[in-house]
Parts: C-alpha cells; sequence; structure tokens
C-alpha cells in the first residue's frame, strides 16, 4: 500500500505485486503498474490527472475521488470496476462484468449496457431516464447514441 503526502512519483515496483493500493498521497505520475497486477485501488489524489495503461491481467479497478478526464483502456480480464467522484465524460468499453459508478457528476455517456452490469448513483448529466423495463432502457440509450 502506498499512503502519505512525501511521494510524488510511484516507483517501479516488483512484477509479482498483484494488488495495488494507493490511498491520501500526492503521486503526479505513475509510469507503468506491474504486469501482474491483479486489482487495483485509487482513492484521494488532488494531483494524478492521468494513469497509465492498464495491465492484462487486472480484474478489480477502483477509482475514487481523483481529477482524472480519462480512464485508460479497460482490458478484457477486468470483471469489477467501481468509479467514485470521477471528472470523467466518458467510460472505456468493457467486454463484461459489473461496473458501479457513485457522483460521477460530469459522466455524459457509459458502455454498451448490454455487455456490463451497471449501477448508478448520482450521476445528473446522464440523460437516460428511468424507463422501468430493460427493453426501453436499450431503446433509449441507441437513440441517445445515436445523437453523439
Amino acid at each position: 500500500m502506498v499512503h502519505g503526502h512525501e511521494v510524488r512519483e510511484l516507483p517501479v515496483l516488483p512484477d509479482s505485486v498483484t494488488f495495488l493500493q494507493i490511498y491520501h498521497t500526492s503521486i503526479e505520475r505513475i509510469s507503468a503498474f506491474p504486469p501482474g497486477l491483479k486489482r487495483l485501488e485509487i482513492y484521494k489524489n488532488d494531483m494524478l490527472t492521468e494513469l497509465p495503461t492498464l495491465p492484462s491481467s487486472l480484474e478489480h479497478l477502483q477509482l475514487g475521488h481523483l481529477p482524472l478526464k480519462y480512464i485508460p483502456d479497460i482490458p478484457p480480464s477486468v470483471k469489477n470496476v467501481e468509479l467514485y467522484n470521477l471528472d470523467v465524460v466518458e467510460l472505456p468499453r468493457m467486454e463484461g462484468g459489473y461496473i458501479y459508478l457513485q457522483s460521477m457528476k460530469n459522466l455524459r455517456y457509459l458502455p454498451d449496457p448490454a455487455r456490463v452490469q451497471i449501477s448508478l448513483i448520482e450521476c445528473p448529466a446522464l440523460h437516460i431516464k428511468q424507463t422501468g423495463s430493460y427493453d426501453a432502457f436499450m431503446d433509449e440509450w441507441k437513440q441517445f447514441h445515436a445523437m453523439r
């Protein structure tokens, strides 16, 4: 776990690292993640504006309270994504799995809901009505993306 404000750049980590937590830091740059990383959690960092390519081994991604404007491509191995209070406008495509989104105030576009399960809390910029049925949701989703 990396914690504290004295670290400005994430050091190169051993390839054997499979779980990485970065909490309450002032890290400005991450050059790369370990290639065997399976779980990544990054919270409360006001300086980190971009992430490097996510490793193909990644299965679980949690990001919260970061000034990220975009999220890099999510590898097909990722089955669980949790995002909290990010400035991103659009999410990258996912091949399947589950996405939990909370307090995503600028989020306007979602990945294909036929491929992933999505839970939304406080995402006011999305222009998708709560329809009550999956077919109605899919119809509205297709119309919304056709306007882009």
